[in-house]
């Protein structure tokens, strides 16, 4: 799977699914079967720039 194509799909799942809690390298591999860390990474860090995901310390 293209980056592109994991970005578009994991942020509709954020936007689609917005009031939930998301862990993005779960929601990778679970729903689209991604464990790319160095790709989850960089698509995590865009998000946050963009500032379309915040992140959360637990």
């Amino acid at each position: 799977m293209t980056r592109e194509l994991l970005f578009d799909k994991l942020l509709k799942h954020l936007y689609d699914n917005a009031d939930g809690y998301w862990q993005i390298d779960g929601l990778a591999d679970q729903h689209f079967g991604v464990t790319d860390r160095q790709l989850l990474e960089s698509i995590v860090d865009e998000m946050l720039e963009k500032n379309w995901a915040t992140s959360k310390n637990y």
